[in-house]
């Protein structure tokens, strides 16, 4: 699969990736990165401890993240859940929560077919 075929299948935004430069081969690198990434881990267990400032950080790293890999569809979901804890809304991030789940397991069911390769 190339860099493009696995952007396309997670709704990325490869013309970011493309303006970067960068081949298959680096984006697979970054790529790889983020299955070490612990944010995604560290917001389920905040908005389950009903900590809404930890669940902020975690959800602002993983937009981070998301955004410097290009990671659309991803970055958006958790944008918002995102800007619900800004507004210290954990009842909307909770709710908003799904959305991320959903996003977060296509993307790492995608990921490990790219990386695998």
């Amino acid at each position: 699969m190339t860099a493009e075929e696995f952007y396309a299948m997670i709704e990325g935004n490869y013309a970011l990736i493309q303006g970067r430069k960068w081949d298959d081969t680096k984006v697979k690198r970054f790529v790889k990165l983020f299955l070490m990434d612990e944010s995604y881990t560290q917001l389920q267990a905040a908005l389950e401890a009903g900590d809404v400032e930890a669940a902020f950080n975690a959800a602002h790293t993983l937009k981070g993240v998301c955004a410097n890999i290009a990671f659309a569809k991803l970055q958006a979901s958790a944008s918002a859940v995102t800007e619900a804890l800004r507004a210290k809304n954990l009842e909307q991030a909770i709710e908003l929560n799904p959305q991320v789940k959903e996003d977060y397991a296509q993307h790492m069911e995608f990921i490990k077919l790219f990386v695998e390769e």
